[in-house]
């Protein structure tokens, strides 16, 4: 099975917000979860987001993965994941995701909330999948928020296999099986006359 992170620059180890469409949200390299960036969310008041369309080839499900943590001494705001399923003209066909990440619920630097969904089966006619974290309008001395390690794992059946091992030993031969029903096969031809054997010895 092929494990496959369909999210473009993740980690935004490029240093940089390439792949996403992002508000108010810079790099960093203050706080990582791993690598040496991280993405931040304002301090303040401030909305921000971060945004990706990505294209999908199954109507199976994907695993979401994301890294959050907060800097500075006060409660942190609430944080919306969302997964939407869209069509080729762009228009939404069915919800993945869902999630509120609650008020004060992200830990402070030093530590990490783990976030692990399954998302909800792609429609049949879904050919793209819309990954938005959003941070809404929240109190005047809300804190940093980071985010990293973004991915969402898509699970396939038929990826790559490794390379043939090395044949293992010849087993032993089997018993012979029973003897088909099938007609006796026509009587061959007469072979040659042998050779004239030695005269017996003479009777009493």
């Amino acid at each position: 099975m092929a494990i496959i992170n369909l999210v473009a620059n993740g980690g935004f180890e490029t240093g940089d917000l390439s792949g996403w469409t992002a508000v108010n949200t810079t790099v960093t390299s203050t706080h990582a979860h791993s690598g040496m960036f991280s993405a931040q969310f304002p301090y303040g008041a401030a909305v921000a987001s971060l945004s990706q369309t990505i294209p999908i080839t199954t109507t199976g499900n994907f695993q979401l993965l994301v890294s959050l943590a907060k800097f500075g001494l006060q409660p942190s705001p609430r944080i919306f994941i969302t997964l939407s399923y869209l069509d080729n003209n762009n228009v939404v066909v069915g919800t993945a995701l869902n999630i509120e990440i609650p008020y004060g619920s992200i830990p402070g630097r030093g530590a990490w909330r783990e976030v692990i969904q399954i998302t909800e089966m792609a429609p049949a006619n879904a050919t793209q999948i819309v990954l938005t974290i959003q941070k809404p309008v929240s109190a005047i001395n809300a804190p940093f928020v980071y985010l990293d390690d973004i991915a969402l794992l898509s699970f396939t059946a038929d990826g790559t296999g490794g390379p043939t091992g090395v044949p293992g030993p010849t087993g032993p031969t089997g018993p012979t099986g029973p003897t088909g029903a099938g007609p006796t096969g026509p009587t061959g031809a007469t072979g040659p006359t042998g050779v004239t054997g030695p005269t017996g010895a003479t009777g009493p």
